[in-house]
């Protein structure tokens, strides 16, 4: 009989902490149409979470079983905590990722202003086709994806921040200009 008590025990906290560790990759995906889903039922879980905690409340302050509650109250905590801790870390792979953009925008613009032409490519990065010529990536446990772009006679040049599929943070400047930011869906 106490075995079979010992494993029921077991199982029931296996069934309390496991579910909740499915939140943590949330830790590493910007918000995004792609990663949109997992987001989605991270938020429904949170919600979920909240409305289970408050209505375990409501019935422990009904009842007297206080190791019940104790028990059953630890999955949506962790959900909740999980949630909150992995909208932080996005959040603060967003702030680092922008200021990666913006610092790497200084350092581009005194390299115009005293070279009299905005370099080519930036050499730790990596290069990439098209209208812009190299690409790096920025952030904390998230990463965002940072462009690195000039226009045909190098004289101007564009950093873009990939917030997610529609948004970007644009950082423009060159040669006796000032840095400028902009915000386009």
């Amino acid at each position: 009989m106490d075995i079979r008590f010992e494993k029921k025990s077991i199982f029931r906290w296996i069934l309390q902490i496991i579910p909740p560790l499915i939140i943590l990759p949330l830790f590493t995906m910007p918000m995004d149409i792609g990663t949109g889903i997992f987001w989605l039922a991270g938020i429904i879980a949170l919600f979920v979470s909240l409305f289970s905690i408050g209505r375990k409340v409501i019935a422990h302050l009904r009842s007297k079983n206080t190791q019940s509650t104790l028990v059953d109250i630890i999955r949506p905590s962790l959900t909740i905590l999980f949630m909150i801790l992995a909208i932080s870390s996005v959040k603060y792979s967003l702030s680092k990722a922008e200021n990666y953009a913006f610092e790497t925008a200084k350092y581009i613009q005194t390299k115009c202003d005293s070279d009299n032409i905005c370099p080519d490519y930036i050499p730790t990065w990596n290069q990439s086709g098209g209208s812009f010529t190299c690409e790096s990536l920025a952030g904390g446990l998230a990463k965002y994806r940072v462009l690195y772009g000039l226009n045909e006679d190098k004289k101007n040049f564009t950093i873009l921040l990939r917030l997610n599929m529609d948004s970007h943070l644009y950082f423009y400047g060159g040669v006796g200009k000032e840095i400028q930011r902009d915000y386009k869906n």
